[in-house]
């Protein structure tokens, strides 16, 4: 990934996952800005740092790193890649996001979600990713529709609080991140 300039930020999203230390420092500081919950609402009631640590290991991390005026390079939130799953050549891959509350704008995620879409489609070689957010995730329907994801609901395929909800399913093609790459409108999402 090459380094860019983002609403006065340098951003800088490395394609190897953080270590343990910067992973356990996102889960403290997740919780102390009350973001877990949100986060990581499937996991309700949140599991504790050594479950989030060794969850962290089976899927794909990427970390996002931002340095500013005066500020040394730190990280800014994480994309998370799992349910990769494989049907002859056909690979759908399930992603999400997560910032720390003074990088949730500066387009720091936005400049970030790209980042983590060219890695599924490029290094990781998916041909669909997706999301699924429940409705009462306001912040992250809102930052969904922004990126221009395709978008289905469907009843009852989330969860909140541990109770079943609505959820938001937000999905980008191979093809329509090519042409989104290439500044092609496309119809429809």
């Amino acid at each position: 990934m090459e380094r860019k300039t983002v609403g006065g930020y340098v951003l800088e999203v490395p394609w190897t996952k953080p270590n343990e230390e910067l992973l356990a420092y996102t889960y403290l500081r997740f919780q102390q800005e009350k973001l877990l919950d949100v986060i990581f609402y499937e996991k309700w009631p949140v599991f504790p740092i050594r479950d989030f640590l060794d969850w962290c290991q089976k899927i794909n991390i990427l970390g996002c790193y931002v340095q500013g005026p005066g500020l040394d390079r730190t990280l800014a939130g994480i994309g998370i890649v799992e349910r990769i799953s494989q049907t002859g050549y056909f690979r759908r891959m399930a992603i999400g996001v997560g910032f720390f509350r003074e990088y949730q704008r500066h387009g720091i995620p936005e400049a970030f979600c790209d980042e983590l879409e060219d890695w599924c489609f490029i290094e990781a070689q998916a041909n669909v990713i997706y999301g699924v957010t429940p409705e009462h995730n306001k912040s992250m329907i809102r930052f969904a529709r922004r990126m221009r994801f395709h978008e289905e609901t469907l009843r009852l395929s989330a969860s909140w609080k541990g109770q079943p909800v609505t959820g938001h399913i937000f999905s980008r093609t191979e093809a329509e991140w090519k042409c989104r790459r290439a500044g092609i409108p496309l119809g429809g999402f």
